[in-house]
């Protein structure tokens, strides 16, 4: 039990989380679409006459010429957009309110891997359909703080800028995630961490056609593939860029524009099909999209390996347990129980190995059985099964055979695509009852919706 305990640990902190485009992807995203929005702001307002006005613009987007490349190859920049592009790679996967990305911890923050860990394990509203409406929830709140910054003028109207503009980073942080392929298409909320790393990963490579309300369709990766497609790159950012200048427009002016976050909530994808072929050309034909802003089925594990020991009361009458270590897999079973948005998964598992530590020669273990997946628990750490199973022993040096069969429960408990599993039940050989428990470590292999 040490053994495998400290394996689970090592393997837990290597472990990979969901979270989204990378954090080097969310500081392009988040850089370009501030310069973008400045570069339009400022055309829009080529000359202020109100001194207050010309201030704030001049605040929050005064040129700084850096003399050699910076971002995008661009030789001149604007004051927030580097800082713009690195606090929505920070918000929400590494901070967990705006206040945190002004406050002097901010260093020793993004720099706890417990907190990291805890939040990408309760990573719902990354996800689609909460993503959206989380954009939508900060931009709103974020233009509140716009105005309420252009109210003020001196060092305070520096502070509340700064602090209006890191709301709105959090929600820029949603606005991206809703663009990536691997954030859409299931409902994370009900599935569990490994189910939902595995199918993310697998989404985010695959890509997805996506369409807006505009009725404009195009291709989408996820994290780590941002520059697959330069159609959906251009997408994402250009919205990013909408929802900044709607930002930037409500501070410089000093009142919001109950229209113009519309243009926004448009852009963003709410439909998503998933062609047979990979690139933007495969969204070049209409085809069959289904909404996004609807509650979809989890993600399932449907294929692990595992590694475990295993104890059985029940095969020894009289002597100590039957004891051994064992690997095996499982894989998803065809009759699933639907039951309004959830399907009650069904899965087949079997597994061998060999006894230790006990009286008499080794004996071969052969274990099989069959699962439901009746829940989870913990925010998705903990997934919960019941089923039966058979352990059958065979000492082939002395010709001995016999079996137990047993009804029994499980408990995952998830880190990634690591889990550790814990598995209790009684036991009945012939005539005999007895406890049946094992313990082991585990890999999800793949998932699907």
């Amino acid at each position: 039990m040490h053994r495998l305990t400290v394996a689970f640990f090592i393997l837990f902190c290597h472990a990979p989380f969901a979270l989204a485009w990378n954090s080097d992807e969310h500081q392009v995203i988040g850089s370009e679409a501030y310069w973008r929005a400045c570069s339009s702001v400022l055309q829009s307002y080529p000359a202020l006459s109100d001194p207050g006005a010309n201030e704030r613009l001049k605040l929050a987007c005064s040129a700084v010429a850096i003399g050699t490349e910076g971002a995008f190859g661009r030789r001149s920049t604007f004051a927030y957009d580097s800082l713009a592009g690195e606090w929505s790679a920070l918000a929400a996967d590494h901070t967990r309110k705006p206040e945190e990305l002004v406050g002097i911890r901010l260093g020793d923050i993004v720099a706890d891997y417990r907190l990291f860990t805890r939040m990408a394990i309760e990573n719902y509203k990354h996800f689609h359909p909460a993503s959206v409406t989380a954009w939508r929830t900060d931009h709103l709140h974020a233009l509140e703080g716009a105005v309420s910054a252009s109210q003020a003028s001196g060092i305070e109207l520096i502070d509340r800028f700064e602090a209006a503009l890191a709301i709105e980073t959090f929600a820029q942080h949603y606005l991206q995630d809703s663009f990536a392929s691997g954030h859409m298409g299931f409902n994370r909320v009900a599935s569990s961490n490994s189910a939902t790393l595995v199918y993310h990963n697998k989404a985010s490579v695959a890509g997805r056609c996506v369409m807006n309300l505009n009725a404009e369709q195009w291709f989408t990766y996820g994290d780590d593939h941002l520059g697959g497609s330069p159609q959906g790159k251009e997408h994402v950012v250009a919205t990013a860029a909408l929802s900044f200048e709607d930002f930037l427009e409500t501070f410089i002016n000093g009142k919001t524009d109950t229209s113009r976050w519309q243009s926004v909530w448009s852009a963003l994808p709410a439909y998503i099909e998933e062609p047979t072929t990979k690139g933007d050309y495969a969204c070049s034909s209409p085809g069959s999209f289904h909404s996004l802003r609807t509650v979809s089925r989890p993600a399932e594990a449907v294929v692990t390996i595992d590694a475990s020991t295993v104890s059985d009361t029940s095969l020894y009458r009289y002597h100590s347990a039957a004891r051994g270590v064992m690997v095996g897999a499982s894989h998803d079973f065809m009759l699933t129980i639907p039951i309004g948005f959830r399907v009650i998964q069904n899965r087949i598992f079997a597994s061998v190995g060999q006894t230790i530590k006990q009286t008499g020669p080794k004996a071969w273990l052969f274990d099989y059985g069959y699962l439901w997946h009746v829940g989870t628990s913990s925010n998705g750490t903990v997934t919960h099964e019941i089923g039966f199973g058979q352990l059958a022993y065979w000492a082939p040096k002395v010709h001995y055979r016999t079996s137990s069969a047993r009804l029994l429960y499980a408990a995952n408990l998830e880190a990634g695509r690591v889990y550790l599993r814990f598995q209790a039940g009684a036991a009945y050989d012939y005539d005999h009852w007895g406890l049946h428990t094992s313990m082991g470590v585990g890999w999800v292999q793949r998932a699907v919706r």
